[in-house]
């Protein structure tokens, strides 16, 4: 079992990270997207000549990436609940873990 708190650890390496692979860990993170790219289309990454392709390219710390990714972390408190939203339906629900290929999270 992985401490998202405290044993997450990202592949650095090959977008301006940590250049010699070995990445340490840390709180479980992600990046929000907010450039002027919205639909599916557009943020095709497997299309090299699109906008889109190139913010992902660049190291995050720089531009064009720096100035459409933010970084978030995930919250370290301990009652965390992701909501769920099920297509269609107003409401959503809290869950208290989430299970991946066996392990509980």
């Amino acid at each position: 079992m992985i401490n998202l708190n405290t044993g997450f650890t990202a592949n650095q390496s090959a977008i301006g990270g940590n250049a010699s692979g070995t990445d340490i860990a840390t709180g479980a993170y992600y990046f929000q997207y907010s450039g002027t790219q919205s639909n599916q289309v557009q943020k095709n990454y497997h299309n090299t000549t699109s906008i889109f392709s190139n913010e992902c390219k660049g190291a995050i710390n720089t531009s064009p990436a720096k100035d459409v990714f933010s970084k978030r972390r995930l919250s370290t408190t301990k009652t965390t609940t992701i909501k769920i939203t099920e297509p269609g339906s107003p409401t959503s629900t809290a869950v208290s873990s989430i299970m991946v290929n066996g392990v509980e999270l």
